[in-house]
């Protein structure tokens, strides 16, 4: 999975059964391990969450009737929502 700003990726997620990655180009950041992917990690939780797998508590996912999504973490007042393209 890839959110980017055109031209610029902002940040690139993958995930398999036992593996998870992300990356945040901007940064130069990159991080991975095995297992399930870490909750504090919003992206992954996203990532989860849209292809229909549960997100890990305290992650909140909700589809909206306009075809959107808010994924919230109440307990730190993170959140991001949006909408995906045919």
């Amino acid at each position: 999975m890839e959110f980017s700003k055109t031209p610029f990726p902002l940040v690139q997620a993958k995930v398999s059964v036992t593996r998870w990655e992300i990356e945040f180009p901007p940064q130069k950041l990159h991080f991975s391990g095995g297992g399930q992917p870490p909750a504090r990690l919003m992206w992954l939780q996203l990532m989860q969450a849209l292809t229909g797998k549960p997100v890990a508590p305290p992650w909140h996912f909700e589809l909206r009737p306009n075809g959107g999504w808010r994924l919230e973490n109440p307990l730190r007042g993170e959140s991001v929502e949006g909408y995906l393209e045919p």
